[in-house]
């Protein structure tokens, strides 16, 4: 079987790449195995070109798609290029994002570090804002503190729903609300908190593994558990309207959820 950067598909995709129009990975993901993952590397870390930018969005694509030949912790390598990347590129250009997000999947700390520097030196352009704004959120307390300034000054702006969120989960007495509309569901078990509570304790930004204990310590018991699985049920004038579906593991993270509105 001829390696994957050697066949017709790869070579379509980087006169794809060349082109700048839409790029169509799925051939050459149908293609690649566990072997060809090295030589993309190595392409990574190679001389500028077509096939090294490429490269890059080939095996991004694969990490954020949690393949398991394509682990975050075994490209750590990959970092003085992916930055490199990022120094030319980003915000403005897809490769710079994509390399971002990369090198966030792999160093969260050290791609954190470096935005808040570019922010500190260059401010957050209305042109990027809610780029940059969104990669804000992945970051530490330093970032968010960023984050707040930005929102604070420009109280016009729109911000991405994800942002909103991560701003209202550090704000002082958020914990106190929480825990208040823990208790407004727990007596009314209407659908509009159900939502709040959601987004508020699951659908998280960034992400971060979650204990179904701390879920069940603001909603209090859910109506149904089975085979480690927890189903909230909403009613709103005694009808019932939706649920919230948790999968957990043996350690109680969880690791799949769904809303659902049924009315």
């Amino acid at each position: 079987m001829p390696k994957l950067i050697e066949t017709d598909e790869w070579a379509k995709l980087v006169k794809g790449v060349a082109s700048g129009a839409y790029v169509d990975f799925g051939p050459v993901f149908q293609l690649q195995d566990k072997q060809d993952i090295a030589d993309l590397a190595a392409l990574v870390t190679g001389e500028p070109g077509l096939a090294r930018d490429a490269a890059l969005q080939v095996l991004f694509a694969l990490c954020m798609q949690n393949n398991r030949d394509a682990r975050p912790e075994d490209f750590r390598h990959l970092c003085p290029a992916l930055k490199a990347y990022v120094v030319e590129g980003y915000p403005e250009k897809k490769l710079g994002q994509s390399a971002w997000t990369f090198w966030r999947s792999i160093d969260p700390d050290a791609s954190a570090e470096y935005l808040r520097e570019w922010v500190k030196r260059n401010g957050i352009p209305e042109s990027s804002a809610t780029r940059i704004t969104i990669d804000l959120t992945f970051g530490n307390e330093k970032s968010m503190v960023l984050l707040r300034n930005y929102a604070e000054a420009n109280p016009g702006v729109t911000l991405a729903a994800g942002v909103q969120l991560a701003l209202e989960r550090t704000a002082v007495g958020w914990q106190e609300k929480l825990e208040k509309r823990g208790r407004e569901w727990q007596k009314k078990r209407d659908y509009a908190t159900l939502v709040y509570l959601t987004t508020q304790l699951i659908d998280r930004v960034p992400y971060q593994p979650i204990p179904v204990s701390k879920i069940v310590k603001v909603m209090g018991e859910a109506d149904a558990v089975v085979d480690r699985c927890y189903t909230f049920f909403s009613k709103d004038n005694e009808k019932q309207t939706g649920y919230l579906y948790l999968e957990t593991d043996k350690q109680g993270t969880v690791t799949g959820w769904k809303l659902d509105n049924i009315s």
